[in-house]
């Protein structure tokens, strides 16, 4: 049986080395990479919606 090592991300799809996971991103499922584009966007989001009120 071939066992894949690591662990899967939930955002990006793809199976990674525990090393690209943060201690939240081991729980929540979510690479350090993903994380951190998640929080771009969010950020992103908020700016916009404060400009257009």
């Amino acid at each position: 049986m071939n066992r894949s090592h690591g662990h899967y991300c939930g955002h990006c799809h793809r199976i990674l080395a525990n090393e690209k996971f943060t201690g939240r991103g081991h729980a929540k499922h979510v690479c350090k990479q993903c994380t951190s584009a998640i929080g771009a966007e969010r950020r992103a989001r908020s700016k916009f919606e404060v400009k257009n009120n």
